[in-house]
C-alpha cells in the first residue's frame, strides 16, 4: 500500500503505509513541532482493512494516487490527491464533490505544499 496521510478526529494526524515506509514516516514526524498528536500506523501490523477503518473515520485524507485514495473516495471521506504521471481524469472520479486533486503529469515533485493546502481549504475551509 502506498503511504497516505490521514487527518483524524480532534486534528490528530495519522500516517498509513507499509512497514518498509515506517522509517521514512518517522523522519517526516521528526520534523513536526507537535509530535504528540501524530501516529505512525506503518510501524504496527495494521492490515488493509484496519487502514480502511482509519481512513473511514478521518476528517480529511491527503494522499497520492493509491489504494488509500480509492478507499477515501469510496468511504465518502474528503480527499485531496497528489497526482503525477497518469492524468486524474483517468484514475479518479473528478466529479466527486468531496474529491480535489493537484496534478502535474510531467513532474509530481513540482507540486507544492501551497497547491495542496489550497485544495484542503476548498474541502474543509
Amino acid at each position: 500500500m502506498t503511504m497516505g496521510i490521514v487527518l483524524m478526529v480532534d486534528d490528530e494526524i495519522g500516517f498509513v503505509g507499509t512497514k518498509d515506509q515506517a522509517e521514512y514516516i518517522d523522519s517526516i514526524i521528526a520534523g513536526l513541532s507537535r509530535q504528540e498528536y501524530v501516529f505512525n500506523y506503518a510501524k504496527s501490523d495494521i492490515t488493509i482493512m484496519q487502514s480502511s477503518r482509519v481512513i473511514e473515520n478521518a476528517k480529511l485524507l491527503i494522499t497520492v494516487n493509491s489504494l488509500p485514495m480509492h478507499i477515501g473516495i469510496a468511504r465518502d471521506v474528503p480527499t485531496v490527491a497528489i497526482i503525477g504521471g497518469t492524468p486524474a481524469k483517468v484514475v479518479a472520479p473528478c466529479d466527486n464533490p468531496k474529491f480535489r486533486y493537484v496534478e502535474n503529469v510531467d513532474n509530481i515533485n513540482a507540486i507544492t505544499v501551497d497547491e495542496v493546502m489550497e485544495k484542503v481549504e476548498e474541502l474543509i475551509g
